[in-house]
């Protein structure tokens, strides 16, 4: 019964915060003019890793959005994990803050990474910060949500008091 909350938690996290990522950056795309385009220049670069460059820009949206759901549906469902510990041991929240700066650290490594590929992705690092906290805002909400006493516990820990 646990572990079925805590893949039903986690995949609603992963999806609610895969599309806010996915809304933000249709925001930002449609202002700057170009829509869809952060995911297909995303795209663009994780196809350029496997070797499947030469796609057309309708590809590179749907594999990087594929990949994009997946990742955050796995994060999702480690969050909720970390979450469910907490019921028993507070303390665990804390790793949240660390998985957040790790997942955060990941991204940006990528995208560096890719830069030295010479595949330049030109998203400004402040967007990205930005659409990775509004998806931790999003995905901690709806954990809180399920679990009230989560963020009582979180404070106690954070307090040295558990």
């Amino acid at each position: 019964m646990e572990r079925n909350r805590t893949l039903h938690e986690g995949i609603r996290a992963g999806l609610l915060g895969a599309v806010s990522v996915a809304l933000w950056f249709l925001l930002v795309d449609v202002v700057g003019g170009q829509p869809l385009f952060t995911p297909r220049i995303l795209g663009e670069s994780l196809m350029a890793v496997i070797g499947l460059d030469r796609v057309s820009p309708a590809a590179y949206v749907m594999v990087y959005t594929v990949w994009h759901v997946i990742l955050f549906v796995g994060l999702g469902i480690v969050v909720a994990w970390v979450v469910n510990a907490a019921d028993n041991e507070p303390s665990h929240l804390i790793g949240l803050f660390f998985l957040f700066v790790a997942f955060e650290l990941g991204f940006h490594l990528y995208v560096y990474t890719m830069s030295l590929r010479g595949q330049a992705v030109p998203i400004a690092w402040y967007q990205i910060g930005a659409a990775n906290l509004l998806a931790a805002v999003v995905m901690g909400r709806s954990l809180f949500r399920a679990h009230p006493q989560a963020l009582h516990g979180l404070n106690e820990a954070l307090a040295g008091r558990t």
